[in-house]
């Protein structure tokens, strides 16, 4: 019985699939659409108030969401990528994506008191694996190995759905941690 109940989940996920890959299509199927990039950007990276107005200069097609470190929750940073790019184009989903925070080596921190390690993301129930829409993370030149997808709801799943389906390249989320008190 729990066999085929996971093959008629699976089959409403390729279903769910190939109707957000048909929706997006159409969405950007008009003259003169750019795919969007996402950057975004954790107040907690030096001068980060300045990083959207230098971007956009020489790509309107990036997006810069600069997001409060301190007081943000990963739904406030769904919902602001979500309205963004509806904002740039309705039905648009991202092309490509960096997330621009503070860290060293083999960490991150993405909200207060969320520092993201290589076993912490693969444990913690708000940052585990995304789904099969995003490929990889790439975390410096590191990337995060990706497991199968939990049942709960969680950041990087969320996020992956928010990713093209239509691109022809893999997803690939960038993440670029920065030192803010010492030396790399």
């Amino acid at each position: 019985m729990q066999s085929s109940h996971c093959t008629l989940d699976e089959a409403f996920e390729d279903l769910d699939w190939d109707t957000e890959k048909g929706l997006e299509a159409v969405a950007c199927d008009t003259e003169g659409f750019v795919p969007p990039k996402v950057m975004l950007i954790s107040s907690k990276v030096p001068k980060a108030e300045y990083i959207p107005t230098i971007i956009r200069r020489d790509d309107p097609s990036i997006i810069p969401i600069l997001y409060d470190h301190e007081h943000a929750t990963f739904e406030d940073i769904l919902e602001e990528i979500e309205r963004k790019l509806n904002v740039y184009h309705k039905g648009a989903k991202i092309w490509k994506m960096l997330i621009f925070c503070q860290g060293g080596p083999g960490h991150l921190y993405l909200l207060k008191n969320k520092v993201a390690t290589f076993a912490k993301v693969e444990k913690e129930e708000d940052m585990i694996h995304p789904s099969s829409t995003v490929r990889s993370v790439e975390w410096g030149a590191c990337p995060l190995p990706l497991g199968d997808p939990p049942l709960s709801t969680s950041f990087w799943k969320r996020l992956s759905r928010l990713m093209s389906k239509v691109n022809p390249e893999p997803n690939v989320i960038h993440i670029m941690g920065c030192y803010i008190l010492g030396n790399p």
